[in-house]
This record gives C-alpha cells, sequence and structure tokens, in this order.
C-alpha cells in the first residue's frame, strides 16, 4: 500500500511544468479575480490544489494503462482504494502547506492583500475537501474515465462554488460552517463518517467494476 501510495506522489510531482503552474496560479488568479476577499481566495487555492492533486494519478493511470498493469498484480483491490483515500488526505496536507507558503511569500513580498486566517478557515476547507473527495472518489473507481471527470468538474464547481463563492445566509456552505465547523469535534466525527462510508462504497465498486 505504501508503494502505491509513493507511485501517486511521484506522479503528481514528476513534471516540472505542472508544479511551476501550481506556483504561479495564485499570482494570476489574485490579478484577474474579482474577488476582494482574500480569505475566500485561499479557500478557493486550496480546494483547487487538493482537487488537482487527487486526479492527476488518475489520469496517469488511464493514459499509461497503469491500472490494469496493478489489478494483475498480487495487490487487492481494497488496498488501491484505501491507498487512495490515504492519499487524498496527504493531498490536502500539501495543498493547504502550499498555498500558505505561497501566500506568505506574496505577503512578504507586498503582492495583494496580507490575509489573516483562523483555525476556522482550515476547517471550513478541511470540509468542504471531504465532502469533494468523498464524491469524487467514488466515481473514478466506478464510472469510464471520461464520464468521471465530468461528474467530478461538476461537483467540484458545485461546491466550490457554494463553499467560497455565495457566502449568504442560505447557501449550503453557510448552514454547515455555523452548525458543524464551530466546533472541532463535530468537524471531526462527520468528515469521518462520511469519508468511511464513501470508502466502503467505492471498495464495493471497484470491485464489481468491469476493466478499461
Amino acid at each position: 500500500m505504501i508503494a502505491l501510495i509513493k507511485k501517486d506522489f511521484k506522479l503528481n510531482f514528476a513534471v516540472k511544468s505542472s508544479l511551476i503552474s501550481m506556483v504561479m496560479f495564485v499570482p494570476l488568479l489574485l490579478f484577474i479575480t474579482e474577488i476582494n476577499d482574500i480569505v475566500r481566495i485561499f479557500h478557493f487555492i486550496v480546494l483547487s490544489y487538493g482537487y488537482i492533486l487527487i486526479n492527476i494519478p488518475f489520469k496517469y493511470d488511464v493514459k499509461d494503462k497503469s491500472h490494469l498493469l496493478i489489478q494483475s498484480m498480487p495487490v487487492r483491490k481494497r488496498d488501491i482504494v484505501i491507498s487512495k483515500y490515504i492519499f487524498a488526505i496527504i493531498s490536502y496536507c500539501i495543498a493547504l502547506a502550499f498555498s500558505l507558503l505561497i501566500f506568505t511569500a506574496l505577503d512578504l513580498l507586498n503582492i495583494g492583500d496580507s490575509i489573516n486566517l483562523s483555525f476556522n478557515d482550515i476547517k471550513e476547507t478541511f470540509l468542504a475537501y471531504i465532502l469533494i473527495s468523498s464524491i469524487n472518489l467514488p466515481t473514478q473507481f466506478r464510472l469510464p474515465p471520461k464520464l468521471a471527470n465530468i461528474v467530478n468538474v461538476f461537483i467540484y464547481v458545485f461546491i466550490t462554488n457554494h463553499f467560497v463563492f455565495i457566502p449568504n445566509s442560505t447557501t449550503i456552505a453557510n448552514f454547515l460552517t455555523n452548525t458543524i465547523a464551530n466546533n472541532d469535534f463535530l468537524v471531526l466525527i462527520v468528515s469521518m463518517i462520511i469519508y468511511l462510508v464513501s470508502m466502503i462504497i467505492s471498495i464495493y465498486l471497484y470491485k464489481t467494476r468491469d476493466l478499461y
């Protein structure tokens, strides 16, 4: 399982252009976006980085057919699924750390507005990321690649839209952040339940999926 996680990690950073694009994404967004709230931009960046990181390995698997090779090896499908879920959590940590590093560097260079984050901001991005990943991964394990990509883009846009771009009292985001995100223990429990249920569903879907 550790080897599978290492494989996904290497795939994400195998191409230097991808890393450069991630670095340039934030300053470019600051210049072209019409969002004035720097914290909302931070939320969007973390969710975007995390979304990209968990999907790149799947795209490489489809391109190189490496998933077919892995399935022919003595590796249980359950372990493949669990490794993806573990890597998704690692991807969030990487996305969060990378975003904090970039925003800190921009702040030192006096580019854009200064950002003052609270722990509640981190919890909100984590909860939104768990929701995205918990839908994203089962679709990747069941649907054909092109259809899975279309569905996941829709889910990503829908959730980020409600958590980032429509901050008012009628949104799902505001309901969740007011009822859940203010309680550290509740955030952890709800996130774990959603994630574990998603993992169980993914294991079942992957075991019963045809090879393609």
